[in-house]
C-alpha cells in the first residue's frame, strides 16, 4: 500500500508541474520556430521618429522683369528710337505712310522714354515708316532724318517693330551741320594735309556735352567735315603737325580777324545743304593784315 502511494503521489507531482508552466489559456507553450536557411525571418516594425516641425510656406518673389527690347504686338507698329548713344530721343515724329492711299498717313511722336506705336488694326494694306526730329538749335531748329535699323516696310493687320537712331546719315553731305575750310584770300595751305581739333562749347543741340574730336577734311566740291551735331565748338586747325591761323570766312558783312582758333556755331549757306561752319585758314603768324 506504501508503494502505490508513492507512486500516485509522483505522478500527481508531475501534473501539478506541468500546469504550472501552461499559459493562461491553458495548453503547452509552443517552441520558438527555427528559422529555415535563406528565410529573413520577421520584418521589425519601425519606431515612428518625432513629427517633423513645419516650415513655413514659401512666399512667391516678385514677378522676373521681361528683358529689354521692343517685341511686336499684333495690330501695332512699335519701336523706339534713341541717340548714338543709346539714351532715348524725345518727342521725335514717326509717319508710317499708307503704300496704296494718298495722303493718309498716320503721325505720332515719342515719349519720355523714346518709344512709340502706332495702330494698324482692320487696316489690309502696308506701310512705310520714317522719323525725323527737330533739333533745338535756333534759329534753324533743323530737322533730322532719323536712321532706321533694320526693315521700314510693315503689312497692316499685323504689324511690327521699326526702330531708329539719331547718329550720322551715310549721304554724301550726311544729315547733320558741316565744317568748310578754305584758303584765306593770298594765303596757301594744303587743304588735304590739314587736321582739325573741334571741342563743343556747352549743350549740343541732341543734349549732348563734352565732344571732343580730330578730323581731317574730305574733298568733296570743297574741303568738308560732315555730320558734326549742331552747337557751339572751338575749332584749331594744324597743317602738317604746324598750327595754322584760323577765322570766319567773309560773309559779306564783318571781316573777321585772324586767331589761332575760332569759337562759333553754323549758319544756313545756300552753297551747302545743311547749315555749316564756314572758316578760312592762313599759315601761323604770316602778314598780320587781314
Amino acid at each position: 500500500m506504501f508503494r502505490s502511494l508513492t507512486v500516485t503521489s509522483l505522478l500527481l507531482s508531475l501534473v501539478l508541474g506541468a500546469c504550472s508552466t501552461s499559459p493562461a489559456g491553458g495548453g503547452v507553450v509552443p517552441p520558438d520556430p527555427v528559422p529555415l536557411p535563406g528565410d529573413p525571418g520577421p520584418v521589425p516594425n519601425p519606431t515612428p521618429g518625432p513629427d517633423p516641425t513645419p516650415g513655413p510656406n514659401p512666399t512667391p518673389g516678385d514677378p522676373v522683369p521681361p528683358p529689354p527690347g521692343d517685341t511686336s504686338a499684333q495690330g501695332f507698329i512699335t519701336g523706339r528710337i534713341v541717340n548714338q548713344y543709346g539714351q532715348p530721343v524725345v518727342n521725335a515724329e514717326v509717319v508710317a505712310d499708307n503704300t496704296l492711299a494718298y495722303n493718309s498717313n498716320l503721325i505720332t511722336h515719342t515719349g519720355a522714354d523714346g518709344r512709340y506705336k502706332i495702330s494698324v488694326n482692320g487696316m489690309p494694306t502696308t506701310f512705310k515708316v520714317s522719323a525725323k526730329i527737330t533739333l533745338n538749335y535756333p534759329p534753324y531748329n533743323p530737322q533730322v532724318d532719323l536712321v532706321p535699323d533694320g526693315e521700314t516696310v510693315v503689312p497692316g493687320n499685323v504689324g511690327g517693330v521699326v526702330n531708329f537712331t539719331l547718329k550720322p546719315g551715310t549721304s554724301q553731305y550726311g544729315n547733320l551741320g558741316m565744317i568748310q575750310v578754305e584758303n584765306g584770300a593770298g594765303y596757301f595751305v594744303d587743304l588735304s594735309k590739314v587736321e582739325l581739333t573741334v571741342n563743343s562749347v556747352g549743350t549740343l543741340a541732341d543734349g549732348s556735352s563734352g565732344v571732343s574730336f580730330k578730323v581731317k577734311p574730305t574733298h568733296l566740291w570743297s574741303w568738308y567735315v560732315i555730320n558734326v551735331m549742331y552747337g557751339t565748338y572751338t575749332v584749331t586747325a594744324t597743317e602738317n603737325g604746324v598750327p595754322l591761323d584760323v577765322r570766319k570766312k567773309f560773309d559779306g558783312g564783318e571781316l573777321y580777324e585772324w586767331h589761332s582758333s575760332f569759337t562759333g556755331g553754323f549758319t544756313k549757306d545756300m552753297w551747302a545743304p545743311n547749315p555749316v561752319m564756314n572758316l578760312q585758314l592762313r599759315p601761323h603768324n604770316d602778314d598780320p593784315t587781314p
